[in-house]
C-alpha cells in the first residue's frame, strides 16, 4: 500500500507549509548514494514523506489546544457575513495589527473540521477551522487563528506581508499590517487574491460592493488577464509561486 502523503513531502523541510494537493505533476525525485541498496532508497524515501508530526491533522489539533488563540487589539466577531476579524482598538495605516507564524497541514483536509478557541464577541469560544479556513501553498494547506477568519475585500483595509527570517528561501512568519487607519468596530479584511492561486474548488461570489469588485473570487489564477498584469509584482505566497511558473507576461 503506498504511502498516503504526496510525494517530494519531505520531513527535513523548512517551516513554509506545503500543500496536500499535487497543483504540477511533479515526479519524485530521490538522490541515490553510489553505495545505497534498493530497500535502503526505498525507507529513504518513506522516510521523507512522512509529515512532521506538527503537520499531520493529530498533530495541528493538538496545536490548537495548546493555548487560546487570542492578540490584543483584535477579536472574532459575528457580523452579517458570518464570522470575521475586527479591530478593538486604532491602528494607524502601516501599522502591524499582529504577527503570526502558521500551522500546516498535509493530507486531506476537504471533510475535516478542527477546533480552536478564540476570543468571539468578547468571549473565549470554541470556533470550527474547516478547509475553507485554509490557504494552499505548495503541498500543503496553512492556517492562523484567529486570522483565518478574515474575510475577503476587492478594496481591503489590511494586508498580509509574508518574512523570511530565517534566510531559508521560504517565509515563515507574516505580519498584517493596516493599510488605512483602523478604528475600534471596523472589519479588517484583505484581498486574498494576492496569496491564493485558487482552483481548489473553494471558489464565491464577492459581496464587498467596492468599486470595481472582482465578482467571482477563485483566486489570483481566476482574476482576468488585465487585473493579473497590474498585480502581478504585488503578490505572495502560492499566488507569486505559481504566476512566476507562468514565466514572463506579455
Amino acid at each position: 500500500m503506498g504511502s498516503p502523503w504526496p510525494p517530494g513531502v519531505t520531513s527535513g523541510e523548512t517551516d513554509a507549509p506545503l500543500c496536500f494537493r499535487r497543483i504540477n505533476n511533479r515526479k519524485k525525485h530521490t538522490e541515490r548514494h553510489r553505495d545505497a541498496s534498493p530497500a535502503a532508497v526505498y525507507t529513504i524515501c518513506m522516510l521523507r514523506e512522512q509529515p512532521r508530526a506538527d503537520e499531520t491533522l493529530q498533530g495541528v489539533q493538538q496545536a490548537l489546544d495548546s493555548r487560546v488563540w487570542e492578540y490584543d487589539g483584535v477579536e472574532v466577531r459575528n457580523s452579517n457575513a458570518g464570522l470575521g476579524l475586527f479591530a478593538t482598538r486604532r491602528f494607524l495605516p502601516g501599522e502591524v495589527i499582529y504577527s503570526t507564524g502558521w500551522l500546516t497541514v498535509k493530507g486531506p483536509v476537504e471533510d475535516v473540521e478542527l477546533v480552536a478557541q478564540t476570543i468571539v464577541d468578547g468571549r473565549i469560544t470554541t470556533v470550527e477551522v474547516t478547509a475553507k479556513h485554509m490557504v494552499v501553498f505548495e503541498d500543503g494547506r496553512w492556517l492562523d487563528v484567529p486570522g483565518c477568519f478574515i474575510n475577503h475585500s476587492c478594496a481591503p483595509n489590511m494586508k498580509s506581508v509574508f518574512l523570511d527570517p530565517s534566510g531559508s528561501g521560504q517565509p515563515s512568519v507574516f505580519d498584517y499590517v493596516a493599510l488605512v487607519e483602523l478604528l475600534p468596530g471596523d472589519e479588517i479584511t484583505e484581498d486574498q487574491t494576492r496569496f491564493d492561486w485558487g482552483d481548489d474548488g473553494l471558489e464565491f461570489e464577492c459581496q464587498c460592493e467596492a468599486a470595481g469588485c472582482y465578482g467571482l473570487i477563485d483566486g489570483f489564477g481566476g482574476l482576468p488577464p488585465n487585473i493579473q498584469q497590474q498585480a502581478g509584482d504585488t503578490l505572495s505566497m502560492e499566488a507569486k509561486r505559481r504566476w512566476a511558473l507562468l514565466g514572463p507576461q506579455e
